[in-house]
């Protein structure tokens, strides 16, 4: 074959993309090798027909596939055989592009989270929202020391793998009586999930928080106390009962709590 019918490693440096030194590797691997290499210079040529094989393992690393998968389908002589390998790689392709969109799109959910933290003040306005009902992972405390964080960290294993740990919402019950006297005292900590409600099957420690209508006002936690009298005043003065007290996280934060702003979401569940 005429050399001047032949790329140089340079020539097809430039027209595969690949560097020369990938070049090289390659021919050592033995994915690609020169149609000729010139015994006296050592010059390495390549034929034009060898140009779509280096298109082919490009396409191939971008798939995340080692030397040796892809060795495996340029050395393949059947088509079948080289379809199915592919095929395989096309459904892995198609798992990471959806792995990598939802972490993309929780991405942006934290963000939204960040920015909701940031732009909440406290406020001593009461307003009543509707809350459906909704069954929650739990931690509780049993004993003195708020071991509830521990006991829900212990279940929220289980979850990870399956259900991620970005998109969740945390909250924590509170006792009516710490409510009376401005003590900020959390006695269990529960985790809503954005894309699934736990079940049975699940095997964790599960609370149903009712629906229906909750008295909310906005404070932030100081030395272990909130000013709970705007909550309290309103239910006095409009003659409403409650049996729930909770305080809802605003705003995911990944870091540790207490070196940002402690701001809740106060609720109390008003009896019919």
């Amino acid at each position: 074959m005429d050399k001047h019918e032949l790329f140089t490693i340079g020539q097809m440096s430039k027209v595969s993309g690949l560097s020369p030194d990938t070049l090289r590797y390659y021919d050592k691997v033995g994915l690609i090798c020169p149609q000729i290499v010139d015994k006296e210079t050592g010059y390495r040529y390549y034929s034009v027909k060898q140009v779509w094989l280096t298109d082919m393992i490009t396409m191939f690393r971008r798939l995340d596939m080692s030397i040796e998968e892809i060795r495996a389908v340029t050395e393949a002589r059947n088509n079948d055989e080289v379809t199915e390998m592919l095929v395989r790689r096309r459904d892995e392709a198609k798992r990471l592009s959806l792995y990598y969109a939802n972490v993309a799109d929780d991405i942006e959910w934290y963000e939204e989270q960040n920015e909701l933290l940031n732009n909440t003040e406290p406020s001593n306005e009461v307003t009543v929202k509707h809350y459906d009902k909704v069954r929650v992972i739990f931690g509780s405390s049993s004993g003195e020391l708020e071991d509830y964080h521990k006991t829900l960290d212990e279940t929220m294993v289980k979850f990870r793998n399956t259900y991620g740990t970005m998109r969740r919402h945390y909250s924590y019950l509170l006792d009516e009586n710490d409510v009376a006297q401005g003590i900020f005292r959390k006695t269990a900590e529960y985790v809503v999930f954005e894309r699934y409600q736990p079940t049975e099957k699940d095997g964790a420690d599960l609370m149903d928080i009712p629906g229906g209508e909750y008295a909310c006002f906005t404070a932030e936690a100081a030395d272990g106390r909130i000013d709970f009298s705007p909550l309290t005043g309103w239910l006095k003065d409009n003659g409403r009962e409650t049996d729930l007290y909770i305080a809802d996280d605003i705003g995911l934060q990944l870091l540790q709590v207490e070196k940002y702003r402690m701001i809740y979401n106060i609720r109390a569940h008003l009896k019919k």
